[in-house]
Parts: C-alpha cells; structure tokens; sequence
C-alpha cells in the first residue's frame, strides 16, 4: 500500500520586533533662580573733628597778684569725650612748666601779653584754637604800716610797697599847715601861732605813677598861741 504523505506547509507566526523604548525624559531641572549679589556692609561714618566754640580767660583785668583761669567751650560731633590740652604763652613764648587751664600769679609782669592755646582731641582727631590776648595790668601800691602804728605823728614814717616795682612818690592831702611828708614817707610837723586848730582828715598818698594808694587818719589840733588869742 502507497502510503502518501501530504506535507503541509506551515509557517512559524513571526514575532515584530519592539519599538525601541523611548528614552527616558530627562529629569526636569529647576529653572536657575537669580540670586541678588549680597550688598556690601555699609561703610562706618567718618568720624568729624571736634569743635572749640569759645576760650575766655577770667579775670579780664589781670594785674601781677592775680591767676588766670581758662574757660573752654568744646562739643565733639559725635557726643564723644575730649581731652584739652592747654599750652599757656607770655609775650609768645610758651610756659613750659604748665598744661592745665590755670596760669599761677606771679608768673607774668606788668605790660606783659598773656594767651592760651587749647588742643581738643576725641581720641581720633584734633583741633587747636587760641584766645584772645590780655596785657597785665599796672598793680596799685600798698600800705605796710597804718594807723595802730603810729604813736606821735610828728617824726613817723609810713612804708609801702610796689608789687610792679614802681618807684613811689608820696603826699599829702587834708594836712594842717606846717605838716610835710618826705621822699621817704616820713612826717614832720611845726605848729604854728597862726594855726586855728580843730580836727583833720589827714590822707596819706602813695603813687606810683599809674596808680596810688590811700591812707586817711583823724588828727586834733590845738590852736596856737595867736590864734587861741585872738578868739579870747
């Protein structure tokens, strides 16, 4: 027996290949934010120099006996603190001995320009300003003896002294008549005949050519012979 065999042709199902995967989305980035630049500190003030709004000295008539004193009006822009420096001058020349806003008495003469010069410093600046000048001033003489000294006044002699070292002349005022004073201050007195007498204010003067010096004592006077006749 023929046995046929029918082949039948079959076919494998093909497979399509798989899409190629996509590429994975690329992870979404921030968009960049604008960060302001950071702001410079702001720069410390500049510190301003303090001010000297005024300089006196007191007194304003000064003589030879009397300090001086130095007044400072100073104010610092920033409320800070001031050191004054004090640097005093007679007749321009600096007193190098002294840094304090007083000038001792005795350190100046008559005639002589007295100023001060103040430094104000705040610890980081300085300024400097002057006064105004003061000329010392002519110092009256002055009576060493009065009149608990006197006994007789007939032969006493007064005493002064001058602190600019003036010569002195001297005088007198009110004096009965035959009553004299020496160069020296010495007193002499003749009575007279003719003297009334009665009681006198007798005024001692003492100049030294600018100024003078005054002492008064009471003086009772008998009359003279004459005229204690003339009233009988």
């Amino acid at each position: 027996m023929w046995v046929g065999l029918i082949l039948f042709a079959c076919s494998t199902p093909t497979v399509a290949p798989a899409p190629p995967e996509a590429p994975a989305p690329a992870p979404k980035t921030a968009a960049p934010v604008a960060v302001p630049a950071e702001a410079p500190a702001p720069r410390a003030p500049r510190d301003r120099p303090p001010e000297i709004l005024g300089i006196t000295l007191a007194p304003t008539e000064v003589r030879r006996a009397d300090p001086l004193r130095a007044a400072v009006k100073a104010s610092d822009p920033e409320g800070q603190s001031l050191d004054l420096d004090y640097e005093w001058l007679i007749n321009d020349r600096p007193v190098i001995d002294v840094a304090t806003d007083r000038l001792g008495a005795g350190r100046y003469e008559k005639g002589d320009v007295v100023r001060v010069r103040v430094t104000a410093d705040d610890g980081e600046n300085q300024v400097t300003a002057e006064s105004e000048s003061v000329t010392v001033l002519n110092t009256p003489p002055a009576f060493e003896t009065g009149g608990r000294d006197m006994g007789r006044v007939d032969g006493f002699v007064f005493k002064a002294t001058d602190p600019d070292g003036d010569p002195l002349k001297w005088r007198l005022e009110g004096a009965p008549g035959g009553m004299a004073i020496s160069p020296q201050g010495k007193i002499s007195y003749t009575g007279s005949e003719e003297e009334p007498g009665g009681r006198y204010t007798v005024a001692v003067i003492v100049e030294d050519g600018e100024a003078y010096g005054r002492f008064e004592f009471p003086l009772t006077v008998t009359p003279g012979s004459k005229a204690a006749a003339a009233k009988k």
